[in-house]
């Protein structure tokens, strides 16, 4: 347990992305694609003012905004939640899970942004060993999984995403997942320019498929994960699909986890 008692510090991302209120929204979103990151700050005088995420560009392109024209501060959200960069692992781990944060910005003593701290940074830093016990993936899945089909429209997944909250859809082949839609698969179609509409779901999905079955360990789901450097598993089985398993999953799903959360945010 030694992760859990070491500071964020040591497990948050450094060098977070910061932009300025006035950058484009389109400007800012290539950036993230292209630096594969999830999120980005948008900073004054090295604090952290608003941040948005790949969720909160697809929001916004879902509800028909123009991102060329829009700036990062007129749709980033605002107060940031963030925490001390010396506070201990484990209380922020807690955290996370019960109020289903997936990013959470990390500032120094004056109030400066030095770094973020992500779920995946968390998984990273707990590392296998971590997950290794008699659990099963079908104690921390979520089983109400969203399902389109692969001729369907990539603007169906994204509605499907924006409208649920949700981080990924899965698209079907016939009775059996044959691949998987997420946020940055969206994000990376709108950084080229293409209309979710007139574009198939079948043409943006990662496939094939990594998967799981309900009743391996939570610990065979995190190595399927890191061996694949991919935030979610496919839970599937003789019934076909059955659920998904997510960074937040298992998060949220860990008893030391969910039983450590004495901590109060920092609102910047």
């Amino acid at each position: 347990e030694y992760m859990l008692e070491s500071s964020v510090r040591e497990s948050m991302t450094t060098d977070p992305v910061g932009v300025g209120k006035d950058m484009k929204a389109e400007e800012a979103l290539s950036l993230m694609v292209e630096k594969r990151i999830s999120c980005v700050f948008v900073v004054e005088d090295d604090k952290p003012k608003g941040m948005i995420t790949e969720r909160g560009f697809l929001r916004r392109a879902a509800k028909g905004d123009d991102l060329a024209k829009v700036t990062v501060g007129e749709i980033m959200d605002s107060p940031v939640k963030a925490v001390r960069a010396r506070r201990i692992l484990k209380e922020v781990c807690g955290l996370l899970g019960k109020h289903s944060i997936r990013h959470l910005g990390v500032v120094n003593k004056a109030g400066r942004l030095c770094g973020v701290l992500t779920q995946t940074n968390i998984v990273e830093a707990l590392g296998f060993d971590y997950f290794v016990s008699n659990a099963r993936v079908e104690s921390i899945m979520s089983p109400g999984v969203v399902a389109l089909g692969g001729g369907g429209a990539a603007s169906e997944a994204l509605a499907a995403i924006t409208g649920k909250g949700i981080s990924c859809v899965v698209i079907m082949d016939g009775f059996k997942p044959g691949g998987i839609i997420t946020e940055r698969d969206l994000c990376r179609l709108l950084k080229v320019g293409l209309d979710p509409s007139e574009v198939a779901c079948s043409d943006i999905m990662s496939n094939p498929v990594v998967s799981v079955r309900k009743d391996d360990t939570v610990a065979e789901a995190v190595l399927a994960m890191q061996g694949a450097s991919i935030r979610h598993v496919v839970v599937a089985g003789g019934k076909g699909l059955e659920g998904i398993v997510t960074q937040s999953d298992l998060v949220r799903g860990h008893e030391l986890l969910r039983d450590s959360c004495n901590l109060e945010l920092v609102v910047t």
